[in-house]
């Protein structure tokens, strides 16, 4: 299976638009299916659609052999996937996203017979919009069901809704799904109300009461994994917080990674959740669950996406309980030779302005904004610097509509010369791309840039 860039294997109509689509060999015959996600052109509430397009042997072409309508409609938070939910060793379509009015979604598609023929179509088996959170609880399975031996448990399903009527902000109803075979879909079967517990801190009562960056500066900062200490793990586990970049960067022994996210999804007031992206890799995705707990812990729970199968799985690394940092523990656990933080992910250059090539060509840049004018040609997009051994700048290009349409990523080298008159800013960057052994270089030139500004004289 892959998530491919490529065009769609059908013709589209003039109002469609292909937001993402998967390729995929869903009923194991010869040839690979194809799932499209498609959105109204002009319609910005119109709810995502999803087309299964298969190979039909008898007009030896691929068709349209069945739609259906979510009840998702932000493009930004909507995730496919596929997952054997029910337990029959099938992947059923899996449908997580966010409605018009920030309520979450879930559909969940089970392969059924067509009833013109041997066509691949689905049913929708669950279908839910609640505000507040949905959550897939996976049961363990037995060994006779991993050999193909035996059916599996049916994963349940829970939502949790905010009580409209109670003063306490954390009181929950929490209901769960099971699946029902003789009526072939999910049926709630439980519902539970429980109590919030009551918040020892006034202050952060008020925090929960606050929306957008007031709420999300809440975040800012080093939170430590207490969960490494009861666990056994050698190593300390550190996640810091960039709100205003949307960035998360996590640190583990010699492991440093940062995610980008586009949109935060709140429940339940007290919790969060996003899809983060690889600065290095973009094609290394994971989701990220954030449960706050009090002012300084949170509880976090984070899923990597297979690149290929959008089977997500439950990364124990970064999975935990985690308290906030005080800004001299922080100092003291950065400065110890032994930790994960020993430097900063971030190169300490400010790029902006203009700076001009040997063959004329500009970049432009207004942190986090860039312009490249090149060949007669004006390009727009977003740019970022860090550091994995060498220092790296990654240029993310947008089309008209600030839609990303392509990437590049070059080793950053900059240097910076002050004279009496003039300050000269020298940028190289050597292009390349990021490898599962590290960064490779394309063989093309690097590429020089330079700054001049004139100081002004004290005469």
């Amino acid at each position: 299976a892959s998530e491919d860039s490529s065009k769609p294997w059908v013709f589209l109509e003039p109002e469609e638009v292909l937001i993402q689509n998967l390729e995929m060999n869903l009923d194991l015959d010869v040839a690979d299916e194809q799932i499209l996600v498609l959105k109204h052109r002009d319609e910005v509430e119109s709810p995502l659609s999803l087309v299964v397009v298969d190979f039909d042997p008898v007009i030896n072409m691929y068709k349209r052999t069945w739609a259906y309508s979510t009840k998702a409609t932000n493009v930004r938070t909507f995730s496919l996937s596929l997952s054997d939910v029910i337990g029959d060793h099938k992947l059923e379509i899996v449908c997580f996203g966010t409605d018009s009015e920030d309520r979450q979604t879930l559909s969940i598609l089970w392969r059924s017979r067509s009833t013109e023929g041997p066509e691949l179509v689905y049913t929708a088996v669950c279908e839910i919009v609640v505000a507040g959170s949905i959550e897939i609880v996976e049961q363990p399975r037995s060994e006779a069901y991993e050999a193909g031996m035996k059916d599996g448990e049916s994963y349940t399903i829970v939502t949790r809704e905010h009580t409209k009527d109670s003063g306490n902000i954390l009181d929950i109803y929490k209901s769960t799904y099971f699946w029902d075979f003789k009526s072939r879909g999910y049926i709630k079967m439980q519902e539970e109300f429980i109590p919030g517990e009551k918040i020892a801190e006034a202050r952060f009562s008020s925090l929960l009461q606050k929306e957008g960056e007031d709420f999300l500066h809440y975040f800012d900062g080093p939170w430590y994994n207490i969960s490494s200490d009861t666990s056994g793990k050698e190593e300390e586990t550190v996640l810091f917080f960039e709100t205003a970049q949307n960035r998360l960067l996590l640190y583990t022994g010699n492991i440093q990674e940062i995610y980008r996210w586009e949109d935060i999804t709140r429940s339940l007031k007290n919790r969060i959740f996003f899809q983060g992206m690889n600065e290095l890799m973009p094609y290394v995705t994971n989701e990220v669950y954030i449960v706050m707990q009090s002012m300084d812990s949170i509880s976090v729970t984070l899923r990597d996406i297979d690149s290929h199968s959008r089977i997500k799985t439950n990364n124990d690394i970064w999975t935990g309980d985690y308290v906030r940092l005080t800004d001299s523990s922080w100092r003291q656990l950065a400065s110890n030779p032994g930790s994960n933080a020993q430097k900063s992910s971030v190169p300490q250059v400010d790029v902006i302005g203009q700076y001009v090539a040997d063959d004329g060509s500009r970049l432009i840049f207004n942190k986090p904004h860039f312009s490249m004018f090149r060949n007669e040609v004006s390009e727009k997009g977003l740019f970022s610097l860090y550091t994995r051994g060498y220092d790296f700048m990654e240029l993310r290009f947008l089309d008209n509509s600030n839609v990303p349409v392509r990437s590049e990523l070059y080793r950053f080298e900059y240097q910076e010369t002050k004279g009496l008159t003039e300050i000269v800013r020298t940028m190289i960057l050597t292009p390349g791309r990021m490898t599962a052994d590290g960064f490779s270089l394309s063989g093309e030139a690097p590429r020089r840039f330079e700054q001049i500004e004139t100081l002004e004289s004290d005469l």
